[in-house]
């Protein structure tokens, strides 16, 4: 073969493998910036759910601080059931203290008519 002709044949190769390349190249995704906005897209979407998540972490009450408001719940029922103690046990007295005044009312207007 002459030497020009296989200059032509490998140019010709070449060429193909060029256009090959090129072809693939056009075809892939990332290359149209199809790809790229998809992923591009989903960032922004995978963000604005990251910060919803953070925002109701920040919110939510985490154990400790549940754990602290049943510690502070059980101290306010110690302290509700001694006052309750309390109450019951004046009672008595309450109405002892009742029936005197009633007593004395009773006597104070007795004598206030028979005067």
């Amino acid at each position: 073969m002459s030497e020009w002709l296989q200059i032509a044949i490998i140019a010709f190769i070449l060429l193909g493998i060029g256009v090959a390349i090129r072809r693939g190249g056009a075809a892939n995704p990332v290359g149209t910036g199809e790809l790229q906005r998809e992923v591009a897209s989903m960032r922004g979407q995978v963000t604005s759910i990251k910060n919803r998540v953070t925002e109701i972490e920040h919110r939510s009450a985490s154990k400790v601080d549940i754990e602290r408001l049943e510690d502070q719940l059980k101290i306010h029922d110690t302290k509700v059931s001694k006052l309750g103690e309390a109450v019951a046990s004046q009672q008595p007295m309450i109405q002892h203290t009742s029936r005197q005044v009633d007593r004395l009312y009773d006597a104070i207007v007795k004598k206030g008519m028979d005067v």
